[in-house]
């Protein structure tokens, strides 16, 4: 299965660098294969959203999950979210306890993954890649 992971872009900051590497780790111990928006867009040099936006959509539209890092800030990735959420692409959110979600979020998840830490997003994540393989209606 491939995974589209949209976390906040790091911009030197390594948390979201190390939130970004575990849940590319994750999804690879649950034997698919991730596509980190920013890095996606990084390692073929875009510059502009005109230059990365065709990319992204093309390349979610190949996606069979889409998982979105919640934060306040995000700013772009809710772009990836209506892309996804438009082509009925199953959403997850992942999201801080305690973190106030907007309903416009909530109304497009297919699940909603709460954690206090990296630790908590690996067992999480990896649990829920577990049942998801498990429901009959998957292929």
């Amino acid at each position: 299965m491939k995974v589209f992971l949209v976390a906040k872009y790091s911009r030197g900051n390594d948390e979201f660098a190390e939130l970004a590497d575990t849940l590319v780790t994750v999804t690879r111990a649950a034997g698919h294969t991730p596509f980190v928006g920013w890095r996606e867009i990084r390692q073929r040099h875009f510059s502009t959203g005109r230059e990365w936006m065709p990319f992204i959509k093309r390349l979610l539209s190949t996606c069979d999950l889409l998982i979105l890092v919640y934060g306040e800030a995000l700013r772009g990735g809710f772009v990836e979210l209506g892309m996804a959420y438009a082509q009925s692409i199953p959403i997850w959110v992942l999201s801080r306890s305690g973190q106030s979600l907007s309903n416009s979020v909530q109304g497009c998840a297919e699940k909603i993954i709460l954690y206090e830490s990296l630790e908590e997003i690996s067992h999480h994540l990896l649990e829920a890649y577990r049942q998801y393989k498990a429901e009959p209606w998957q292929s």
